[in-house]
């Protein structure tokens, strides 16, 4: 399967880099879809084989922190990019825009942002999501709702 996905990167990083030109429903059809299908049929068989190392893998205890935070990271990367990036908030905020982006797009404050965004989302979900006040006020929020609909 490690052959199948470099190929599929490499098509990506081809075609995004402008070395090979190719309309873009003749790629996904001749070539994306049938190495994606193939793709996941291969690691489907190596997650049901006996000495699947990719399950293991899957269940290390940092991929769960970070498939556990995923939803707070989804929920402040949008307010924090806001505050650092967008030129009328940031101007407000700060007086300036934080980042400085390079020709070939790369700054070196996309890291701080990221840091502050994994930061927040540990935050959020250490001390609100996972409150038994935010916990019990749902749960009651989301049964009056069912009660209220039928």
């Amino acid at each position: 399967s490690i052959p199948i996905l470099l190929t599929l990167l490499s098509i990506i990083g081809l075609r995004a880099t402008g070395i090979v030109e190719l309309n873009d429903m003749l790629v996904r059809s001749l070539a994306f879809i049938p190495l994606w299908c193939v793709f996941l049929m291969r690691i489907h068989r190596e997650t049901v084989a006996k000495s699947a190392m990719l399950p293991r893998l899957l269940c290390s205890p940092r991929l769960l922190f970070m498939g556990g935070i995923s939803f707070p990271i989804f929920i402040v990367h949008g307010p924090i990019g806001q505050l650092m990036y967008k030129k009328a908030v940031a101007m407000k905020v700060w007086g300036k825009v934080l980042a400085n982006p390079q020709p070939n797009g790369v700054d070196w404050f996309f890291g701080v942002y990221w840091l502050a965004v994994i930061l927040a989302a540990v935050c959020l979900d250490k001390f609100f999501l996972q409150s038994n006040k935010v916990k019990e006020f749902s749960k009651n929020t989301g049964a009056a709702i069912c009660r209220a609909i039928g």
